[in-house]
């Protein structure tokens, strides 16, 4: 009896069915159309069929659902033989003739009487659970067909009857939702095993419903149960007494959950327990002892691994395979060729049984583990050197299946105390490349903290935890352990070690705005890399150094470097830092407004996320598709993206992800013009990039919120906000060409004509400097508008330079600019315009900057204190301390006292107090 069955009983059917009779089921048939389809198409074409997977899978119900769908085709009914409570095997003809209603004949027995009647029937006859009885069903069947040409048989069974013209269909468990990312409640309705769960539960209790609130619940109890029919139905059975949570969390003892008491059901449907136990007593004692250990095995596993693991059990290796065969026949082994090698899974609930009966003998349980232990251990090894070779991919790929076996492994050395083994699995490059870094580097904080990390392993170990804290922007910890690691290295003369140590630090100190002591470390980490480590040092140190002209506005620099990482990294097998220059190019030629390579940068970066499964990787590159479909004003593809982006980035859980998407969300508000949801965007971005100390994104992000401000009419935010992003440019010590631009745009808002027209010129000499083409053509738009206030004559001609630059480019103004545009060129007359319609950007740059010559500050006086200066010396006169200064302008208050430093220079002031006055006195 199968789950259909069992279902039956649950919900009030009692009456029994004789075999002959194909029941009339009371409850509703769920899902398989693709199981039913392939069936019939193989009923046409072969005479014996079996239906085999584990118990509960459905086999019998889907077997009677299609042996009714499919009568009219035959001229006499479907005939159902129930075998279940038939112990015999001789007993097997007789039951057919009894199914059949025919009398033995004198002398012919029960089979020449059923083949006597068979023999001229067009008919298909449904043989259900024949495993306890597999020889003798498969002389039975193979008699009957062969004197029954217009005979059809279509049987269930765990395992096959092994009969000559047998096609095996195995019967797959139902679909459940996906776990990651999570689904939608539309998602999560549509699956199969969900719907058989709710519809089997509104029997158990009409008013239940799936709901947003429930939905994450059962979609768990779907997948811990497999899509089991049988065990979704006892587990549906239970939402009369539980709410579907309480049934998620008792599924840890689901054997003890999933039993009924009904006295109409075989016993070994009564309990999961016993419908896994029908088809373990079938097995002879060396299976037994096999398939209890490879319940270690949390995941699918290879051949080789279940010969490391079963051959412990009193099973030479080289009878592994013939073993492993054995259980998959029966049901209790799951096999995958689809890949390049076979691979072998439990179902959960069957791995909890064999698990449960390993545990009964702890000694057995203890070497299961420990041999699962090293086999993992040893491969790891074996596969390390490749894992930075150009093979990398292909190695991850083969690991990937893996990674629940190697976790375990991990867990398993930390629990034997065998740090040795514990760090060396924590160390590997998988966990780095497969951004799946939580866990490893908790072992190796915990190993180092302790004092149990082996002494050979620590610099190694201190290396790879700063790598695994940077890669989760961890920046404090990436520091501490790199630094360690450092001082380790050093004290044994191991320049590779100390350079991988310094591109941690340095990366580290960068992003923390320390950029002094970020440029020597990662330029002593290139030095070393050169010395020590060959290409693949000298890949990552070159990724990592590129990141420092990066963020300090020397984008030029920037690109020579990562383009060169890009080389070496591709040749050597260092799969990060060829990511790391795909995301870094991107950014380059997206902000140069070189539309093609940034696609190509994009594309690069897209295949190696995808090949490598990166889902950050993923996320941030579909993000960067989606800036360039709305930089040329294809709004309609770019949600699809984003809402990719945003599943991706939760799934990875990586902050730099969520940010990157979250950029692109306030971008689409702009280019709409909604500049009220754009700066809400842009100032929370501002905001948690200041959290995580990254400049320059504060300086990007606070710059674009301090144009919403000013063009949704709020221009005190907006002076606040171009402000803060004007300091923390002070801080990095650069010239940032958005700082300068959203500083012309808040001025022309202001209606400052003349002081946005001495900012857009700061921004067109920082743009170039900086390789900043957007940032070129838009402060462009903020000069010629300011111009054409002004009735500058030289206004309509750089109005038609932009006009025609955008249109060859294809960048979309945002609607605010575009009205704005229209309006200036409005004032300047058609006359004035026609001027610039041939200008390059170059040459409309040159045009707006014609004869103004660089204005430099004078070197003291109040006239020469920097806009950053003049807020600290406003500050002290309002009587704040340098803590009060820096917590207003988002700065430390170290960087307070130079800025006051520099004041006290410039101004003559030698006191606070002086200061104060002074400041007052010059305002008024």
């Amino acid at each position: 009896m199968e789950s259909g069955q069992q279902g039956d009983v649950l919900m009030g059917r009692s009456e029994t069915v004789a075999s002959g009779d194909i029941p009339t089921r009371l409850t509703t048939f769920v899902g398989r159309e693709v199981e039913r389809r392939d069936l019939r198409r193989l009923l046409s074409e072969h005479r014996l069929i079996t239906l085999t997977g584990s118990g509960g899978c459905g086999k019998t119900r889907l077997a009677q659902h299609l042996a009714v769908e499919l009568g009219p085709e035959y001229s006499q009914a479907p005939l159902w033989v129930d075998l279940s409570s038939v112990s015999k095997p001789e007993a097997v003809p007789s039951a057919i003739a009894d199914a059949l209603g025919v009398t033995e004949q004198p002398g012919g027995g029960a089979l020449a009487s059923a083949a006597a009647r068979l023999k001229s029937e067009h008919r298909l006859v449904l043989l259900d659970n024949c495993e306890h009885l597999a020889e003798a069903c498969a002389g039975t069947v193979d008699h009957l067909l062969q004197r029954c040409p217009r005979l059809t048989v279509l049987a269930t069974s765990r395992s096959p009857l092994a009969v000559e013209g047998e096609v095996l269909f195995r019967v797959p468990s139902l679909p459940v939702p996906a776990e990651e990312p999570p689904p939608s409640l539309d998602a999560v309705a549509s699956s199969d095993a969900v719907r058989l769960f709710v519809e089997r539960a509104r029997r158990a209790r009409n008013d239940f419903e799936l709901t947003p609130e429930n939905a994450t619940s059962v979609a768990a109890i779907c997948r811990r149960l497999d899509g089991m029919p049988l065990a979704l139905e006892l587990a549906a059975a239970r939402v009369r007494i539980r709410g579907v949570e309480q049934i998620a969390d008792a599924l840890e003892d689901r054997f003890k959950l999933l039993a009924v008491s009904a006295r109409n059901v075989v016993p070994r449907q009564r309990r999961l327990e016993a419908s896994v136990e029908w088809s373990y007593d079938l097995l002879d004692e060396r299976a037994r002892s096999a398939f209890c250990a490879l319940s270690v095995f949390p995941a699918p596993f290879s051949l080789e691994a279940a010969e490391a693991v079963a051959s412990g059990t009193g099973t030479p290796a080289e009878e592994v395979a013939d073993v492993i065969a054995e259980l998959v026949d029966q049901s209790l082994v799951e096999a995958d060729v689809s890949g390049p090698g076979a691979r072998y899974r439990m179902l959960e609930t069957i791995r909890a049984y064999a698990a449960q009966r390993l545990s009964a003998d702890p000694g057995k349980e203890d070497e299961a583990h420990d041999r699962h232990l090293e086999h993992f251990r040893s491969l790891l090894q074996r596969i390390e050197p490749r894992l930075q070779s150009p093979e990398v991919l292909e190695w991850l790929d083969a690991l990937r299946p893996d990674e629940p076996n190697l976790a375990a492994a991990l867990d398993r050395a930390v629990d034997n105390g065998d740090w040795d083994a514990a760090v060396m699995l924590a160390c590997s490059r998988y966990w780095e490349l497969s951004s799946h870094t939580g866990h490893p580097l908790r072992v190796l904080e915990s190993a180092l903290a302790s004092g149990t990390c082996p002494d050979d392993r620590r610099v190694r170990a201190f290396i790879a935890a700063a790598r695994l804290a940077g890669t989760r922007w961890d920046l404090p910890s990436a520091e501490r352990l790199g630094r360690h690691a450092l001082e380790l290295a050093r004290a044994q003369d191991d320049e590779r070690a100390a350079g991988e140590a310094l591109l941690a630090i340095g990366t580290a100190a960068l992003w923390s705005g320390r950029h002094q002591e970020a440029a020597e470390s990662l330029s002593e980490a290139r030095e070393l890399a050169e010395r020590s480590g060959g290409g693949p040092a000298l890949a990552a140190a070159l990724s990592g150094l590129g990141q420092f002209p990066f963020a300090t506005g020397d984008h030029r620099q920037a690109r020579l470097l990562f383009e060169s990482a890009s080389d070496l990294a591709r040749r050597y097998g260092q799969l990060y830092a060829e990511f790391q220059a795909a995301n870094y190019l991107f950014l380059i030629h997206f902000f140069a407004g070189r539309d093609d390579l940034a696609q190509q940068a994009c594309r690069e970066g897209l295949e190696i996320s995808r090949r490598a499964r990166l889902p950050a990787g993923e996320s941030i590159f579909r993000a960067f598709r989606a800036g360039l479909l709305i930089r040329r004003g294809d709004l309609d593809g770019v949600q699809p993206l984003l809402d990719e982006a945003g599943s991706l980035a939760e799934v990875s859980g990586h902050p730099l992800a969520a940010g990157h998407g979250q950029q692109q969300v306030a971008l689409l508000a702009r280019a709409r013009g909604d500049a009220t949801g754009s700066l809400e965007e842009f100032r929370v971005l501002a905001e948690t990039a200041r959290a995580f100390n990254v400049h320059i994104a504060v300086i990007w992000n606070a710059s674009l919120a301090a144009e919403a401000a000013a063009l949704a009419g709020d221009l005190v935010e907006a002076a606040l906000l171009v402000e803060g992003a004007a300091t923390w440019a002070a801080e990095v010590g650069a010239r940032f060409p958005w700082v300068s631009w959203a500083e012309a745009v808040v001025a022309l808002e202001q209606d400052q004509p003349e002081r946005a027209e001495d900012k857009a010129h700061a921004a067109l000499a920082d743009s170039q400097a900086a390789d900043n083409d957007i940032v070129a053509l838009e402060s462009l738009e903020v000069l010629a508008c300011a111009r054409a206030r002004r009735g500058d004559a030289s206004a309509g001609p750089l109005l038609r330079a932009v006009e025609t630059i955008r249109r060859d480019r294809r960048w979309a103004p945002s609607p605010q600019w575009a009205q704005r545009v229209a309006e200036a060129g409005a004032q300047s007359g058609k006359d004035a315009l026609a001027e610039g319609a041939s200008m390059s950007l170059s040459e409309a740059v040159a045009y707006a900057r014609r004869g103004r010559g660089e204005r430099k500050r004078p070197a003291f006086g109040w006239e020469s204190l920097t806009p950053t200066e003049l807020s600290v010396a406003e500050l002290v006169a309002e009587g704040l301390s340098n803590a009060g200064i820096a917590a207003r302008l988002f700065v430390t208050p170290a960087t307070v006292k130079t800025h006051l430093t520099h004041i006290y220079a410039k101004t003559g002031a030698t006191s606070r107090v002086q200061l104060a006055k002074a400041f007052t006195e010059n305002q008024r």
